[in-house]
């Protein structure tokens, strides 16, 4: 099984990788290892699941659970635009 993660960066995606060393991965982070992909989940137009992917998990967040009430426009957008395109 062809496992992508989004969200690599998060606690809970760390134990994932335990479990599937193989998954890909995604990161907002400049400087990635060959088993990420860019990915900014406030723009995600450009942004294509590769073809062998079989299964996905979302792991990850828009921001840091204390920036929620802070930022809830762009945590409104990821959760309800962003993220369900990626579907």
């Amino acid at each position: 099984m062809n496992l992508l993660i989004i969200g690599g960066d998060s606690r809970i995606s760390k134990r994932l990788v335990k479990v599937f060393p193989d998954a890909l991965l995604t990161s907002r982070r400049k400087e990635l290892s060959a088993n990420y992909l860019f990915l900014e989940l406030s723009d995600v137009n450009n942004f294509a699941i590769p073809d062998d992917i079989d299964c996905c998990v979302i792991a990850g967040g828009p921001i840091f659970y204390s920036n929620s009430a802070s930022d809830y426009d762009l945590s409104f957008y990821i959760h309800h635009y962003s993220i369900p395109r990626l579907l």
